[in-house]
Order: C-alpha cells, then sequence, then structure tokens
C-alpha cells in the first residue's frame, strides 16, 4: 500500500528524538534482547519455546533440534493460549529440579545457536555512547532486561575498566559504572543471580527458589 516502512533511524522522528536528547547530561539507556540476539541468543518468546520443548521431550538428544511434531505444536499451543509468562510458568513446573540447567541450556548451548563473547553492534554502541559522556563528565546510565553479561564485556573494553552487574538501585555503585539487570542474570557456567522468568518471580524475594 504505502511501501516499506522506513528504517527505525531514518525516521524524521527518530533522528529530532536523538537531537534531542544530544544535549542531555543525563541518560538512562533500557536494552532489551535484541542487544543478545545479535550474538545468537534467543529473544524471550523463543527461549520459552525451547523450555519448552525440554520440558515436553527431555529423552530427545540435547545436540539435537529435531523434536517430535506433535511436541513442536503443544509447546506453540502453550504460548499462544498462555503468553509467555503462563508458558514459562508450565515449563518451570514441568521441569521442576532440572529447570535451572535447562534454562542455561537453552539460553547458551542450544544447538549452534550462540557465538561466544563477540558483543554485537547494538551492544558495542551503548558502550561507546557510555565512554563518550563519560569522558564529557556527563552521565549515562545502562538498564536490561536480558540474562547475559554481554553489556558488562562491551562496556568494559570501551571504558577500560571492569563494569559489574546489578540487581537494585540500592546497591551501593561505589561511583563505578554497572549494568542494572532488571531480571537477574545467568552466566554461561551456570552462575545465577535474581533470575526471574515466570510472573511469580517477580513477587518472589529470591527469584530462583535457591
Amino acid at each position: 500500500m504505502g511501501g516499506a516502512p522506513r528504517q527505525f533511524f531514518r525516521r524524521a522522528e527518530t533522528k529530532n528524538a536523538i537531537e534531542h536528547l544530544a544535549g542531555e547530561s543525563r541518560l538512562t539507556l533500557i536494552v532489551g534482547a535484541g542487544a543478545s540476539a545479535e550474538i545468537g541468543l534467543p529473544l524471550w518468546s523463543d527461549l520459552v519455546y525451547r523450555l519448552l520443548l525440554r520440558a515436553l521431550s527431555p529423552e530427545t538428544l540435547l545436540d539435537s533440534e529435531d523434536y517430535p511434531t506433535d511436541v513442536e505444536i503443544a509447546a506453540e499451543r502453550a504460548i499462544a493460549e498462555g503468553g509467555p509468562l503462563g508458558a514459562a510458568t508450565m515449563a518451570r513446573a514441568t521441569l521442576g529440579s532440572r529447570f535451572n540447567d535447562e534454562l542455561r541450556f537453552c539460553l547458551y548451548d542450544w544447538p549452534n545457536k550462540w557465538r561466544w563473547n563477540l558483543p554485537g553492534s547494538t551492544a558495542t554502541a551503548v558502550a561507546k555512547l557510555v565512554a563518550v559522556m563519560s569522558e564529557r563528565g556527563d552521565t549515562c546510565e545502562v538498564a536490561t532486561t536480558n540474562y547475559d553479561l554481554t553489556l558488562e564485556t562491551a562496556m568494559s573494553r570501551a571504558l577500560k575498566r571492569e563494569v559489574k552487574p546489578f540487581y537494585s538501585d540500592s546497591e551501593d555503585r561505589a561511583g563505578g559504572h554497572v549494568v542494572l539487570h532488571l531480571h537477574g542474570t545467568l552466566s554461561p557456567d551456570g552462575e545465577e543471580h535474581d533470575v526471574a522468568l515466570t510472573e511469580a518471580d517477580y513477587h518472589s524475594p529470591d527469584p530462583t527458589g535457591l
């Protein structure tokens, strides 16, 4: 009808917003799953879908992506009917004590999906912006809904100092740069902190249940 939509950064409203923000001395960036998807990590719904496949077909080999058709259909239906949060709750309940291990597997070890420790263009751009504003004496805070530490890796390289994950605004940052993880973190080796995936997790003082 009207042709393909303009790319995000070519839109007039995007350019106007960037020009307006360029003069600010304090920014807070909220970084979503796209920054992690660039290096092969799954989007939220994809992660839940993988968990459901593992929950419904635990006998499928870990190095395989060939799950029974009826299992794939059941996983798709669970997400369509219950939404990602409801489907995640189902996956957690079904997996039981296997949940944390399966979550780490579905995030990092799903066959041929992740390029290790290579921040993508979004994480790199965020890190460069933080570094530029830091050099000017301005403040640029970063928060993310992602579990991985890709942003910390990119920012540490750009700032040439350690950048740590934080989980609460009340934590003492000691004047350093941090990444605030709104849903917790889960590392490739299984180290986790305040991981939130289901609706109940957001109301629990210890979302991992550990």
